[in-house]
């Protein structure tokens, strides 16, 4: 049985969490392996997370945002692509390709809707957004 998000962060009071930065590096790792295999009762708090203010999506190189996009968790990829101190095309748009890797089509549909990530795209990466478009647009 997975552990709850809510016993392994205390207090919870999202914005305790948040304004403790001193827990930055084990919030983003607890928050990396919640990802991996979250139960549905912590979806709320880690929407609660990435909603603040307090929670840079810069943290560890948009750490939260690239897990999020290579696990589909499309409603968090939604609410962190909206912060504007975020550059969803850091390190060649990685958020991107770390989703098409795998095969995460919904929040692929996300990543491409944003304007930033397709006015940034390399020589080749045009072709991976195409192959995208008509790959999966046809699951939604």
């Amino acid at each position: 049985m997975s552990q709850k998000l809510s016993d392994i962060l205390k207090p919870k009071n999202v914005d305790d969490i948040l304004n403790d930065i001193g827990n930055q590096n084990s919030l983003l790792k607890r928050l990396s392996q919640l990802m991996e295999g979250y139960n549905l009762d912590d979806y709320k708090m880690l929407k609660g997370i990435v909603s603040s203010e307090l929670c840079d999506p810069r943290w560890s190189e948009n750490f939260i945002f690239e897990r999020a996009c290579k696990h589909n968790l499309f409603e968090i990829v939604e609410i962190i692509i909206k912060d504007p101190r975020l550059d969803p095309t850091i390190h060649n748009n990685r958020a991107l390709r770390l989703a098409y890797n795998a095969d995460s089509f919904k929040a692929i549909k996300v990543l491409i809707k944003d304007k930033r990530i397709t006015q940034k795209l390399l020589p080749g990466q045009l072709e991976l957004l195409e192959h995208i478009t008509q790959k999966y647009f046809d699951n939604f």
